[in-house]
């Protein structure tokens, strides 16, 4: 796949409006790679964007891999023959994840927060809400209702 171009002309919009040359570099660069063991570095002092780059970073590569694993789970649709529920649920176990990792708790709570914020935008240009959880401790109040505990908690009192 291409450049930011590949990920549908909505989002390729946005990002234009949105971003400055070296952010969209950043962003097109890192998703196009995922996948094939290199890694972009972002560096600037801060207030410089890099969150807002790393948070769309993340809504690049979301949309590239759920337009594989939709790739993937229109061929086992069309198969005539063989067990298509089988296939369906292997496929459904090879939905794409995205694991977010930083040096603070900070950090991740601040991502988090950002696409709890903000959302992402898909393809088409619409915004859409990712599902999150947040698993470890430490996190701040604001990402409580996104944390694994929460989560297994609403489960257990349903």
């Amino acid at each position: 796949m291409g450049g930011v171009e590949a990920l549908g002309k909505g989002f390729t919009e946005y990002a234009r409006r949105k971003f400055n040359p070296s952010q969209l570099m950043a962003i097109s660069a890192s998703s196009q790679g995922y996948g094939d063991g290199g890694f972009t570095l972002i560096k600037g002092p801060p207030g410089t964007g890099k969150t807002t780059t790393l948070v769309n970073i993340l809504n690049a590569l979301h949309i590239r891999q759920f337009n594989k694993y939709y790739d993937e789970v229109r061929k086992i649709v069309s198969i005539q023959t063989g067990n298509r529920q089988t296939a369906l649920e292997i496929a459904r176990r090879a939905k794409p994840r995205l694991l977010v990792c930083a040096p603070s708790n900070a950090a991740v709570d601040n991502v988090i927060l950002k696409i709890m914020e903000d959302g992402f935008i898909d393809g088409s240009g619409q915004r859409y809400n990712p599902s999150i959880t947040r698993i470890g401790v430490g996190q701040s109040q604001a990402v409580k209702d996104v944390a694994l505990e929460t989560k297994v908690d609403q489960i257990l009192t349903d």
